[in-house]
């Protein structure tokens, strides 16, 4: 993805497993400079995002989507002025159950990221703090 989740905003979690329900959901609502980030497992068997709610994030007010996990529809998402950092792009789509966790503690990369700690991001890479920071 060439485009940058925003620098500090603050952040709030999802943890799913193959399964884009709740991901779709949260990017329905009005996103008010929030990152959005989700733990995805890692998983590389299917993607848990795609272009349609990118779209929809980058008109709620979302900042940007960090996702530990794949996305498709990389062209659609790049045309958006949101940012999006994904593991990998794969084709197929996620599973549709609803499974998950909204507002918890994720692990990745070794990183506990948690609601209301803040993003902050550049060609560098991607830091998370809990206290807002001057940049």
């Amino acid at each position: 993805m060439r485009r940058e989740p925003a620098t500090n905003r603050p952040v709030v979690t999802l943890k799913v497993f193959e399964d884009n329900v709740l991901v779709r959901e949260f990017l329905e609502e009005k996103g008010n400079g929030r990152v959005l980030v989700v733990d995805g497992g890692g998983s590389l068997r299917c993607a848990i995002l795609g272009g349609n709610p990118v779209v929809q994030a980058q008109n709620n007010g979302w900042a940007g989507i960090v996702v530990n996990g794949c996305v498709r529809d990389v062209d659609e998402i790049n045309s958006c002025d949101i940012g999006v950092r994904a593991l990998a792009s794969h084709p197929v789509k996620a599973n549709k159950k609803g499974i998950g966790e909204k507002h918890v503690a994720v692990m990745i990369g070794g990183t506990r990221i948690s609601d209301g700690e803040y993003l902050y991001a550049d060609t560098d890479g991607i830091l998370i703090s809990k206290t807002e920071l001057s940049v």
